[in-house]
């Protein structure tokens, strides 16, 4: 079996990116001195390296109106509320739950176990 120059081209990029989107940051922090003061600032820029370089290889591949498509995102804003609480629904019982216990004073942790 033959493979394609072009399969062959778009495996490099796509690992070229993951280097990029895992070691950019550093890269960039060992250049330049970026301080930023926000926690919420230094997540915005974690997320970026993962987030901009991704996008922009889906648009070249796929063209910048199928990146939604691509990523499974087309089936809109309702259908992945609903996947999103069905998927997190266990996490809030148990969370709901152990509140619950805690009020009511049947809920206890034994700090000997958690060491």
């Amino acid at each position: 079996m033959k493979i394609s120059n072009l399969l062959i081209v778009r495996s490099f990029v796509v690992i070229t990116t993951f280097l990029l989107a895992f070691y950019g940051s550093r890269l960039v922090g060992n250049w330049m001195d970026i301080s930023l003061s926000s926690y919420l600032w230094q997540i915005i820029y974690s997320y970026a390296w993962w987030s901009i370089p991704t996008l922009i290889v889906l648009g070249i591949f796929f063209g910048s109106e199928n990146i939604f498509k691509e990523l499974g995102l087309q089936k809109g804003f309702l259908f992945g509320l609903g996947f999103s609480f069905v998927a997190v629904l266990p996490t809030l019982t148990v969370i709901a739950t152990i509140i619950y216990r805690k009020k009511q004073g049947k809920f206890q942790i034994n700090n000997k176990n958690l060491t």
